[in-house]
Order: structure tokens, then sequence, then C-alpha cells
């Protein structure tokens, strides 16, 4: 009798755990399937929001919910094109636009960009400086040094328009691949991304005036603490 009761009772909490983890597997399928995605912002970002608020008010907590100011995007289809040859590339969270026809500079390392000649060209980023996502420039909790000084160094340069090709990070973009290197409403020079794979190739045509067409599209929004 004494084998049987522990086993209801062990029997009756793993019905529970099971059902937990249904429900902690339901809140994650749901707060994963926003669109476009939760970033601050975006309807996805207020959809995963209300959600939250929603669902732990249930359990009899009292949420309070502070909107505030930022920024979202709009991105379309950019490009990469000359006479003869296409790349597809993608626009940068939160670049301008920009339309323009220039050489091709390419950058591999920190060093390259302080002493490249880059002005109103269009810049590929490529290597180890692509590397790791670059924090936004004003991002208070975390901003290293070599972040900054890549920055300032851009922005001292002024290319027309860059075209970072990243590889994968798992540690700090997950799964993205390509990931952009830059997403920073505090940067005004005209960004794209694509695979290192794809870097390779434009970096071997490098030699031929190319045009970069960015669509992009800056728009104030409201998110909530």
């Amino acid at each position: 009798m004494h084998n049987q009761h522990a086993s209801g009772i062990l029997g009756a909490e793993g019905q529970r755990l099971a059902r937990f983890e249904r429900r902690a597997a339901q809140y994650l399928e749901t707060l994963s399937s926003v669109r476009p995605n939760r970033r601050t912002g975006s309807e996805g970002n207020r959809e995963a929001t209300a959600f939250f608020a929603e669902t732990v008010r249930q359990f009899g907590f009292s949420v309070d919910s502070a909107p505030f100011a930022c920024l979202d995007y709009e991105g379309g289809p950019s490009s990469l094109s000359s006479p003869t040859m296409s790349f597809a590339v993608r626009t940068g969270p939160y670049s301008l636009p920009c339309d323009t026809t220039a050489p091709l500079v390419l950058v591999t390392t920190v060093a390259q960009l302080a002493q490249c000649d880059c002005r109103d060209r269009i810049l590929l980023l490529t290597g180890p400086i692509c590397s790791e996502q670059l924090m936004p420039k004003n991002f208070v909790f975390y901003n290293p040094e070599h972040h900054q000084r890549i920055y300032a160094l851009l922005e001292e340069k002024k290319p027309a328009g860059l075209i970072a090709a990243t590889g994968s990070s798992p540690e700090q973009v997950g799964a993205l691949h390509p990931f952009p290197l830059i997403t920073d409403g505090d940067f005004d020079i005209p960004n794209a991304y694509c695979t290192d794979v794809l870097g390779d190739e434009i970096a071997a045509a490098a030699t031929r005036p190319f045009r970069l067409h960015i669509q992009g599209n800056r728009k104030t929004s409201i998110a909530s603490n």
C-alpha cells in the first residue's frame, strides 16, 4: 500500500510538471512567433509586452506599464550592382537610404580602416573587423572601446555607404547568418550586410565601380517598460 501511495504521489507530481512544461512551451512559442520580431518599438514588441502583462495579471500580479518614445524602422530591398554583376545585400536595421555609384574600398581590420581613404566611396567591411556585432553608440550598459573606435573611424572617413560581410557569432546573435554588424539609429552612414561568402565574391570584383542601393526608413514609435 505504501508503494502504491508513493507511486500515486509521484505520478501526480509528474503530471503537474508536465502541465507546467506545456504551458512554458506555449509561452515561448507565443513570444517567438510575433511579427516582425520583438525589437523595441515594433508591432511585435508591443504584442509581446501586452501578452506578458496579461499573462502575469492572471497570476495575481499588478502590472505597471510605462510608455516611452523610441525609433523603429522599415527596410526594403537593397542591392549592390555594376553593369555586369549584381549582389543581393540586406538593409541594415535603422539604416538611412542611399543610391550611390562609386568605387569600392575593401577593409578587413581596424588598422586598415584607420589608414584607408574611403570618403564618398562604397566601403566593404569583411574579415576580423566584422567578427562581432557592434553595440549601438549610445548603449550605456555595454559599450567596449574597440566598438567605439570603429564607429569613430567610420564617421571620420565618411564613406557614401558601407556593406558588412559577416559570418556567424552564435554567442552574441544566435542563429543569425549573416548578422547585421550595425543596429544603431544614431549612426547615419547608410549600411547593408551580407554573408562572408558573398563578401568574398564582392571583394574579387572590387576594381570596378558599383551602385549601392539601400531602401531604409526610420520612424518614431512607442514601446513600454
